[in-house]
């Protein structure tokens, strides 16, 4: 594909996990990576502490960082976002109504972009008539806003009152050649779980030791990987359920990849809805079937009965009656096959940066 016709100075704002090399880092620098191809100018945006496997790959690059203090960057002159040299700022670092955004948006010029992959504890309190119209008429302001799932696009479309042509959906992208399939353990050894995410309360650890307890299976082993303010909560949780000495707390690791293919299956019980989920996708990448809760995104990337298996929320017995199925290593490699294949279809990394370049394109042109 031939370089764009307009460069475009292109400003990423995004997040990073800084403790670990995860998607998301690997997609801001695939992102950055086909921007460059395409001939336009990137410079990141980010909060510290910058990892370094991430700052070499953009050193690489030739693609600057600039560091963003959340503390004062409200209250300076302009801010960092809008005094950077851009022509267009895709935004998913931080709320598209926060003050960074909001000193940036001051600038007539520059065209924004939010990628929206924020997880939420459902409706809550409806806001005042007077936040919703500040709210929507502040969203005028971005040339388009992209969900990370249809879940996402369709919250934001209905919480912002945006026209369809400035909404879409651009999935998350995982690496296919990091996350790849693993063999299937036909025997030997207790059935192995894996449970991927911070520790907090929404992610729903807690009802995945509950189901543990209740599984029929007794010597299902699980291994949490994160770490979190719920740690010590979840470990004397484990003691009073009598499932400590089966459970496995491995903390923030850099090689989920490897755990996922030790795994026979990814169990991720989370309470909120889920915008998207990474690790759904790098498990079935993997081969690994994913037992999940049916919030937000989740149904959108796993599918019930083909690729896993979905479980109401809070139902510690559903999950424990779904894992248990997981002991027919023939039923675990059937899901891991499909999960694979969907995975490939819909997930990629590179598909889903050819998605967010065509889209800053697309919006640049027309400004």
């Amino acid at each position: 594909m031939p370089p764009a016709r307009r460069p475009l100075r292109i400003g990423l704002c995004m997040g990073l996990m800084p403790k670990k090399v995860g998607s998301m880092e690997e997609m801001i620098v695939a992102l950055a990576r086909a921007l460059r191809v395409r001939g336009h100018p990137v410079r990141v945006f980010v909060l510290p502490p910058v990892g370094d496997w991430f700052a070499a790959r953009l050193d690489e690059l030739a693609v600057p960082i600039t560091l963003l203090d959340l503390q004062s960057e409200g209250f300076a002159d302009g801010g960092a976002l809008a005094r950077a040299e851009c022509d267009l700022l895709l935004i998913s670092l931080v709320g598209p109504r926060g003050h960074l955004v909001r000193q940036a948006a001051r600038r007539p010029s520059l065209r924004l972009l939010f990628l929206d992959g924020a997880s939420d504890d459902g409706p809550g309190p409806a806001p005042s008539l007077v936040r919703r119209l500040f709210e929507r008429t502040f969203m005028r302001r971005f040339a388009g806003v992209a969900g990370v799932s249809d879940y996402c696009t369709r919250r934001d479309a209905s919480r912002w009152a945006l026209p369809a042509r400035r909404v879409r959906t651009i999935h998350n992208g995982v690496n296919l050649e990091r996350f790849r399939v693993g063999p299937v353990r036909t025997s030997g050894g207790p059935l192995r779980l894996l449970a991927v995410s911070q520790l907090i309360r929404a992610k729903g650890l807690d009802v995945a030791l509950a189901a543990l307890a209740q599984m029929r299976t007794t010597d299902a082993r699980l291994a949490l990987v994160g770490d979190g303010p719920e740690r010590a909560a979840l470990e004397q949780r484990a003691d009073a359920l009598g499932v400590r000495a089966r459970v496995d707390f491995l903390g923030v690791r850099n090689d989920v990849e490897r755990l996922l293919v030790e795994a026979d299956a990814l169990v991720h019980p989370a309470r909120w809805q889920e915008a998207f989920g990474y690790v759904l996708a790098e498990a079935m990448a993997c081969g690994r079937p994913v037992v999940a809760s049916a919030t937000g995104g989740v149904p959108e990337i796993v599918v019930d009965g083909e690729t896993g298996f979905l479980v109401p929320p809070e139902d510690p017995a559903a999950l424990a009656s779904a894992l248990d199925r997981l002991t027919d290593a023939a039923l675990r490699a059937r899901l891991g096959e499909a999960g694979r294949a969907r995975a490939e279809a819909l997930f990629g990394l590179e598909a889903s940066t050819a998605k967010l370049v065509a889209w800053c394109e697309e919006v640049g042109a027309s400004g």
